[in-house]
């Protein structure tokens, strides 16, 4: 299983048995009103789903902040070749929606792409008139790359995220209650990049 953790938050890897609490937040009215399919989904569904992303071009990781699971984040399509990959986010605890725990998942999840992984560029989708969405990921450094009434398509290169980084570091340090460093664990797997795999050679 691969786990990060970094600040006030870890990032575990989605296991089947995560499913279930998965399927209640994707099917919450708060979570599903942004999603570009809204329709409500059914067990078959989400198994499907684990089986389709359960590989190495695919991470989809529960956000675990100060101990409770509050959501998913997640970089899909990954290609070595092109060094990109598109990523996502959702708080599916509505008690969670006001914390520092979108954050800290965005710039651990980030971090450790940028910094271990050979990964220059992130790309994220959101709906057009999801206005909180689009500022948010402003906030991290991502650029419009695309838009029309549907869809904002939005970019971030790694000199953008840490230079969004370095200027929150200061503010993080003093909120959180955890490390500040990015801390991986974890083991080789068939379903994770051979550049992850190279992470735990030693």
């Amino acid at each position: 299983m691969l786990i990060l953790a970094q600040y006030d938050v870890r990032l575990i890897r989605v296991q089947a048995a995560d499913l279930g609490l998965i399927l209640k937040w994707r099917n919450s009215d708060g979570v599903r009103k942004n999603m570009f399919i809204q329709d409500l989904l059914q067990e078959k569904d989400q198994l499907a789903w684990f089986h389709s992303i359960n590989n190495a071009s695919n991470y989809y990781f529960i956000i675990e902040y100060l101990g409770e699971k509050v959501g998913l984040i997640h970089a899909k399509n990954f290609s070595e070749e092109e060094g990109i990959g598109e990523g996502g986010i959702f708080i599916g605890e509505n008690e969670y929606l006001e914390t520092w725990a979108s954050v800290m998942a965005s710039i651990c999840f980030l971090n450790f792409i940028f910094s271990k992984l050979e990964i220059n560029r992130s790309i994220v989708r959101v709906q057009a008139q999801n206005k909180s969405a689009i500022s948010y990921n402003l906030q991290l450094g991502y650029k419009i790359d695309f838009e029309d009434a549907i869809e904002i398509r939005m970019v971030l290169d790694k000199a953008d995220f840490f230079q969004k980084y370095n200027l929150l570091k200061s503010t993080l340090s003093k909120i959180a209650k955890g490390n500040e460093a990015l801390i991986l664990q974890g083991e080789k797997a068939s379903n994770n990049l051979t550049q992850i795999n190279r992470l735990f050679e030693n």
